[in-house]
C-alpha cells in the first residue's frame, strides 16, 4: 500500500534542525532522482545482458556455463533492488528524515531499504563470482588460479556475513525495522555503522583486486607490448563499473573478446615460457 499523507500532527522520524519545521504536506522530495537513475541504469544494464546472452547462445553457439547463470542471477537480483528502492522510496527516500512521518519510516520505510540492501550485496556478489569464474576459464597458470580462489571465499564469505548481520543484526529480529522506544529499549543491536564501514572497505578491495588479477594473464600473451597495454586499460576500464552491482559492461566484454582471440583452439591461452623461448633460440 502507498503511503498516505499524514495529519500535521504526525512526529517525524527525526527532529528537524533548529529553526525549521516538518513539512509533512509539502515536503522538499527529490525522490524523482531515484526513479530516473533506477530507470536509466536498470535498462542500460538489460540492454547490456541482452547481447551478452544473444552473444553466448546464437553467436558463439554454446550452452551457458556457470559464470553466465550468475549472470542471470545478478541480473534478476538487480531488477529485484530497484523495485524495493522504489518501495523505499515512497515511504521517504529522496526527503529530509524530519520531513518523513515517523509511522512511515518505521516500519514501512526501515523494511524495504533493508530488503534493498540484502538484494543489492547479493546482486553485486553473483556479478563479481561470474566476472571471477570467467577468470578460471581464461587461466591456466596455477598462481592466477589460487588468486581467484583466494579473491571468491572472501567475496562469498563478506557477503554472506553482511547480509546475516543485516537481516539478524538485532535481538529482536524486528527491532531491526522497528524504531518505537517500546521496541528499541529492550533490544540489543550489533554497531551498523562499523558493519558498513567493514562492508564498504571490503567491497572495494575485492573491487580492485578483480580489477587487477587478468592483468597477468594479458600481459604473458604473446603480442606486441603495445597491445597488451591497450588490452590491460580497458579491461580496468571496464572494471571500475563493477560497484554497480549489474552484469559486467561492454568494455569488460570487449578486452574478453580480444583475449579470446588469442585462444588456441578453444584452449587456455598459452603464456610465454621465457626457457622454451631460450632453446628455441639455440636451436
Amino acid at each position: 500500500m502507498a503511503a498516505q499523507t499524514p495529519s500535521p500532527a504526525a512526529q517525524p522520524a527525526y527532529p528537524p534542525p533548529e529553526g525549521l519545521l516538518s513539512n509533512f504536506v509539502d515536503p522538499d522530495d527529490h525522490s524523482g532522482i531515484v526513479y530516473r537513475v533506477g530507470y536509466g541504469f536498470t535498462i542500460a544494464a538489460f540492454v547490456v545482458f541482452m547481447i551478452r546472452l544473444y552473444n553466448r547462445v546464437f553467436v558463439l553457439r554454446r550452452g551457458l556455463l556457470a559464470d553466465d547463470y550468475l549472470v542471470i542471477i545478478a541480473m534478476v537480483l538487480s531488477l529485484g533492488f530497484i523495485v524495493t528502492t522504489f518501495k523505499a522510496a515512497e515511504y521517504g527516500m529522496g526527503r529530509h528524515l524530519y520531513d518523513v512521518p515517523f509511522d512511515e519510516y518505521s516500519p514501512h520505510f526501515l523494511i524495504y531499504m533493508t530488503a534493498s540492501t540484502v538484494i543489492w550485496a547479493l546482486s553485486v556478489t553473483t556479478a563479481k563470482m561470474s566476472i571471477l569464474l570467467l577468470y578460471l576459464q581464461l587461466s591456466p597458470v596455477q598462481k592466477v588460479r589460487w588468486a581467484v580462489y583466494s579473491t571468491l571465499f572472501v567475496v562469498v564469505s563478506y557477503s554472506l556475513i553482511a547480509t546475516f548481520t543485516t537481516v539478524f543484526g538485532c535481538s529482536p529480529v524486528h527491532a531491526t525495522c522497528d524504531y518505537r522506544p517500546a521496541v528499541q529499549a529492550g533490544a540489543v543491536c550489533l554497531d551498523r555503522k562499523n558493519a558498513i564501514y567493514a562492508t564498504s572497505s571490503l567491497n572495494i578491495i575485492t573491487d580492485f583486486t578483480i580489477v587487477l588479477l587478468p592483468i597477468p594473464m594479458f600481459w604473458h600473451l604473446q603480442m606486441p607490448r603495445r597491445q597488451k597495454v591497450a588490452l590491460i586499460s580497458l579491461f580496468v576500464a571496464g572494471g571500475r563499473r563493477l560497484h554497480r552491482g549489474h552484469c559486467p559492461d561492454r568494455l569488460h566484454a570487449q578486452a574478453v573478446g580480444q583475449l579470446r582471440l588469442h585462444l588456441d583452439g578453444g584452449r587456455p591461452v598459452r603464456h610465454v615460457n621465457t626457457k622454451d623461448k631460450a632453446l628455441q633460440g639455440r636451436k
